[in-house]
């Protein structure tokens, strides 16, 4: 008995590669358009850009102010330095390490430094809020400028930032007598 063969061997070499090639493509689309849609969220929900930066730098800031004020009181507070009890911190506006913008730093008298904002500070101001004796607050104010950079795909009104905050420390009131 004769075997008959099959006409059909399968899949070739040629017609492999074109399949991996399509899906491929597609696959870089997919994946292109998955990463421009969550960019477009962030920036439309406020977490890109300038503004974004300054608010979480605020923030930080504002922790550590607090946290100083607890354990020694600020006593002081102006321009780059921050008096609290013994202790003596400054602020500094240092050329980025990326090298493009401006980075503000904290540095204790240790010596040890934290990077608060990083490339895109314009200009900034630590001011006591006073009282009759130590201060009631410190008001820190940040102004931010990303490079160009970052700053090409962002909106207009992400790029920049003049932000402040006042940090209230307790007790502001003394107790009747």
């Amino acid at each position: 008995m004769k075997r008959r063969r099959s006409t059909h061997r399968g899949i070739s070499l040629i017609e492999t590669i074109a399949c991996v090639a399509i899906i491929a493509t597609m696959a870089t689309s997919i994946v292109g358009v998955m990463q421009n849609s969550v960019r477009v969220a962030s920036a439309s929900r406020g977490e890109l850009g300038a503004p974004a930066q300054a608010r979480q730098a605020l923030r930080l800031l504002s922790d550590r102010m607090r946290r100083w004020d607890e354990t020694d009181g600020i006593t002081h507070a102006r321009g780059s330095v921050v008096q609290a009890g013994p202790h003596r911190y400054s602020f500094r506006r240092v050329a980025s390490a990326t090298g493009s913008g401006h980075d503000l730093t904290l540095v204790d008298e240790l010596g040890n430094e934290t990077v608060f904002v990083s490339g895109s500070l314009a200009n900034y101001s630590i001011v006591a809020v006073p009282s009759a004796s130590d201060p009631v607050g410190v008001e820190i104010r940040l102004q931010l400028r990303l490079p160009a950079e970052q700053a090409a795909s962002l909106r207009p009104h992400q790029r920049t930032a003049d932000v402040s905050t006042w940090v209230c420390f307790p007790p502001q009131f003394s107790p009747l007598p």
